[in-house]
């Protein structure tokens, strides 16, 4: 007879919640479930740089809209009426800030975790997510919700201690906020396990996020070049940035709200893809960037003013005329339907 004692009772509880949630959230699978209580459950590297896929969509920020989630994998292609990954061997980046400011947020952590484990089986490289776990981001959370999601937090290490802060495909570098040239000097690596260390605990309990996360300047911060007016836009300095970084065209960012969808300026050095598709931000349509080999940039998009356009219409000068000559067609004033 197994030795069940005090101390592991909690520990056997947490197991079979864990099963549960999955079991409900996943739409009846049995997830694989790491061992939630460890902070060692972590592979030891995490990998920061991946080869050029065939296919690579991003998504922008979530912020806890289960529904227009949804709605941004079906358009992409990516999932069936049932959920189900149908993605074949396409790599997803999902580009962070899933939490906060809607409802679903715990429920969305589920159903990416489920749909990385069905495209692993397919070939697909699956999801990779910039970290989502910077405190000052926790505008509508409760205690609760702040404790379970804080660094060591039993949804940290579930969900979030698998993301990487700064990821490069081919010759895109994503991240959350935006990089400085002292982003690229202290070393990607460096960052990625360091914050995989902070969400684990590795740091002490109550330790601050890594400096390099926080301010203005920091990684997830940084605005310089997401204000949705290109003439605000620091494109020297990214430039400069990208110039650093060996192979690398362009940099692919969330954060910002962009009313008028998906666009880029510098030339296209700089991709924003935050289109604010949450209810819980301005309710917009959902777009997602779709990278096709070497082909070129194409926005996947269900807004009428835009459908099948291609890389000429990642311009945000252009979107911005248009969207003022159609206002009616503005994501911002267009309510999405189920």
């Amino acid at each position: 007879m197994n030795n069940i004692t005090c101390e592991n009772i909690p520990n056997l509880v947490s197991s079979f919640v864990d099963t549960l949630v999955d079991f409900s959230v996943s739409g009846g699978l049995f997830l694989p479930n790491p061992d939630s209580t460890s902070p060692h459950n972590a592979p030891d590297t995490i990998i920061t740089r991946y080869p050029t896929p065939d296919r690579l969509i991003a998504i922008g920020d979530l912020h806890g809209d289960l529904e227009k989630s949804k709605q941004a994998f079906k358009m992409a292609g990516l999932i069936d009426d049932s959920d189900r990954w149908v993605g074949g061997s396409s790599t997803v980046v999902q580009i962070g800030d899933v939490l906060d400011r809607g409802d679903d947020e715990i429920k969305i952590l589920y159903f990416l975790e489920k749909l990385k484990h069905e495209a692993q089986k397919t070939g697909g490289v699956g999801l990779e997510k910039p970290s989502d776990i910077f405190p000052q981001e926790y505008q509508h959370a409760t205690g609760a919700r702040i404790a379970a999601l804080r660094p060591d937090g039993p949804i940290a290490r579930r969900f979030l201690s698998q993301n990487v802060t700064v990821l490069v495909i081919g010759d895109s570098v994503f991240v959350h906020g935006g990089l400085l040239k002292y982003h690229v000097d202290y070393g990607f690596d460096r960052i990625n396990e360091e914050v995989k260390d902070w969400i684990n605990g590795l740091m002490g309990k109550f330790a601050p996020a890594p400096p390099y996360c926080r301010g203005r300047n920091s990684l997830v911060w940084l605005r310089k070049y997401s204000n949705e007016l290109a003439k605000d836009c620091d494109c020297s300095a990214l430039e400069h940035v990208l110039a650093t970084i060996p192979g690398v065209k362009r940099m692919i960012m969330g954060h910002t709200i962009q009313e008028v969808g998906i666009n880029g300026v510098c030339d296209d050095r700089a991709i924003r893809i935050d289109v604010g598709m949450s209810k819980g931000c301005i309710n917009g349509l959902p777009e997602v960037l779709e990278i096709n080999g070497n082909s070129g940039l194409r926005i996947l998009t269900s807004n009428p003013l835009y459908q099948n356009k291609s890389k000429a219409y990642l311009d945000a000068d252009n979107k911005e005329e248009l969207a003022y000559m159609f206002p009616q067609y503005a994501p911002k004033q267009v309510e999405v339907k189920a």
